[in-house]
């Protein structure tokens, strides 16, 4: 939270603000966690160099910006480890706003399914694969660059519904035998959703998901490819999961819930704003980094 009128701008559309903040999150990610991986499907040795150097700007820019923030919040454990290893920042976590309120269990029918974008560090390929193999019925919700490779991928069993209405979401979750998640994700709302419309989950083990989900109640994890994933969407009987379970743990990621912790941690910042106090003086380490970065515009 940075000062002046963009405290206010958060308290006016705290959803607003939330995906703003998720989408400079997606580009970061490549200059920060993500970065060896990106460049090594780079095969163009002069385009792995260029985009090197841009990261590398990216992230003497993104350092010098969060030094300059009053307090930093995190989305979950696995981004506040991130800011205390790339921006030396402690910081607490609140969890993306949810809308749990619209979802409600329904009937299981026998389809599986995947809510996510459709871009490679997604996965998709890997329940694709695995689905294919198993036979099984697999909707997919969602679109993006990678959808037409993935279709190429498909077999039968496997239906692209596209991007979709909210919902249209709800039913095609609260109908399914369990989310199935491919990514290791910074948190994963989609987790909450399925929960919240009664549903299991077979999540990839790591990230948000061990923060979402409960081992063994309302989830199967699972890690590893295609062959691992169609193992465990097997060796899981989602009749054994109790819907109730799911929607209690799904409970306390609400809008409600979630906004009224925000808002006092915007309150908290505004009155040390107020009493003259400066949480976020620069270190020694941010001058040095702004003086790199004014050199990299020369």
């Amino acid at each position: 939270m940075a000062k002046g009128g963009l405290v206010h701008d958060f308290l006016l559309d705290l959803r607003g603000a939330e995906r703003v903040y998720a989408q400079r999150c997606a580009i970061f990610r490549y200059a920060w966690n993500d970065r060896e991986r990106t460049l090594s499907q780079r095969r163009d040795p002069i385009t792995r160099a260029m985009l090197r150097g841009l990261f590398r700007r990216w992230r003497q820019w993104d350092y010098i910006a969060a030094r300059r923030t009053d307090r930093c919040i995190a989305n979950s454990q696995v981004t506040q480890e991130r800011l205390r290893a790339y921006f030396e920042r402690d910081s607490r976590i609140f969890h993306p706003l949810v809308d749990t309120a619209r979802f409600a269990p329904g009937r299981a029918g026998n389809h599986y399914a995947t809510v996510a974008e459709l871009m490679p560090r997604k996965q998709i390929g890997v329940a694709i694969a695995a689905f294919n193999a198993l036979g099984l019925p697999l909707v997919i919700v969602g679109d993006g660059p990678a959808a037409r490779s993935l279709r190429r991928e498909a077999g039968p069993t496997i239906t692209f519904a596209g991007r979709v209405s909210d919902h249209q979401v709800t039913q095609v979750l609260s109908s399914s035998r369990a989310l199935v998640l491919t990514p290791e994700e910074e948190f994963g709302i989609a987790a909450v959703e399925s929960q919240a419309a009664g549903r299991p989950v077979i999540a990839r083990r790591g990230g948000g998901a061990l923060e979402t989900v409960i081992d063994g109640v309302t989830v199967c994890f699972w890690s590893g490819g295609p062959d691992e994933l169609a193992a465990a969407v097997q060796g899981f009987d989602d009749r054994a999961v109790d819907p109730q379970s799911c929607l209690r743990n799904a409970a306390p990621f609400d809008v409600q819930s979630v906004r009224a912790g925000i808002l006092d941690e915007i309150a908290a910042a505004d009155g040390g704003l107020q009493d003259g106090t400066d949480p976020a003086r620069p270190l020694g380490a941010t001058r040095m980094m702004a003086v790199a970065a004014q050199g990299t515009r020369r």
